[in-house]
Parts: C-alpha cells; sequence; structure tokens
C-alpha cells in the first residue's frame, strides 16, 4: 500500500511528497508531458505514482473522450502505472439509463485500450452536485444501481471503482 495524495505532476511536487514521508501520488496526466521523464524523476525521490487522473469526463461525445483515454493509457503504459482514475461523467438533463447508453458507447473501447497498455480504469464515486437545491449532477457513477447497470453494459476487468468515502459525506 502506499500513503499518497492526488496533485499535478512536478519535481517540485515530489520533492514535497517525498520530503514529508509519502510514498506515492496521483498525478493528474495532463501534467505530465514525457511520461518517460516523468517514470524517472518520480524514481528519483521514491515515490511511486499510483495512478493517472483523468478527470476531464464531461458531457462529450465518444469521438472525443476515447482519444483522451487512450493517450492516458499510453502515458500510463510508458510509467508503468497500472490505473487510471476518472469519472464517467454524465448529461445532467438525462436520465440514468441515458448517461449510461452515452457512457457504455465510450468505454466498450476505452476498455479494450486500456487493456491492451495493461491499465485499469477506476471510476470515483464523486457524485458532482454543485449549486443549490434543485441540484443536478455532472457525473451518475456515484451509487449501485449505477455500478451495476455501468458494469452490466461494458463487462471488461479492466473497469472498477475507486472509493473516496468522503464523498459520502
Amino acid at each position: 500500500m502506499n500513503l499518497g495524495y492526488l496533485t499535478g505532476f512536478s519535481e517540485d511536487e515530489l520533492k514535497i511528497a517525498s520530503s514529508i514521508g509519502f510514498d506515492g501520488l496521483e498525478a493528474h496526466a495532463k501534467t505530465i508531458e514525457d511520461p518517460s521523464k516523468a517514470k524517472e524523476l518520480a524514481a528519483k525521490y521514491g515515490i511511486t505514482i499510483t495512478a493517472l487522473a483523468h478527470y476531464d469526463a464531461g458531457n462529450k461525445p465518444a469521438s472525443e473522450r476515447i482519444p483522451a483515454y487512450k493517450a492516458v493509457a499510453e502515458k500510463c503504459a510508458v510509467m508503468g502505472v497500472g490505473c487510471i482514475a476518472t469519472l464517467t461523467g454524465g448529461d445532467p438533463d438525462k436520465g440514468l439509463e441515458d448517461n449510461v447508453a452515452q457512457w457504455a458507447e465510450t468505454f466498450k473501447e476505452v476498455a479494450k485500450i486500456a487493456e491492451a497498455n495493461g491499465v485499469n480504469i477506476a471510476f470515483e464515486n464523486w457524485p458532482g452536485l454543485r449549486g443549490f437545491p434543485p441540484v443536478k449532477s455532472s457525473t451518475f457513477g456515484f451509487h449501485p444501481k449505477a455500478w451495476e447497470m455501468m458494469f452490466n453494459a461494458v463487462d471488461s476487468p479492466v473497469l472498477g471503482l475507486e472509493f473516496d468515502p468522503s464523498h459520502l459525506v
């Protein structure tokens, strides 16, 4: 087990994490320009990159989402990182069934890409609720019914959950 936190990737952040006793980081994928160099820097400071975070899920079509996840999976493969942490995204004006169908269109392909790169994908249980009531969620994958529907729609061993208990509060 690694003790770490979510952050942007930089040599300064690696120095800080190492100096205060952390041995892992979940790094935002968009902050890593050169994955080979990032791997070397993390090793230099004794930090394991436990996951690359890709939280730009939003309500985008599969044609935009698939190439973005492919790029993150390829970074993971170069760095030896075994997991992409992400959100389901979704359209707050659509119901759960429509959102799962849109998600499945993307993740049927993304799961194949992840498998080919030896990477798991972990969906965070963040409800994405903002503003004052009534509120709508910008993501739908934060409850058991959604998880059951998701994993029935796309049956892949690389798809799973990232459990963050702070999102239950």
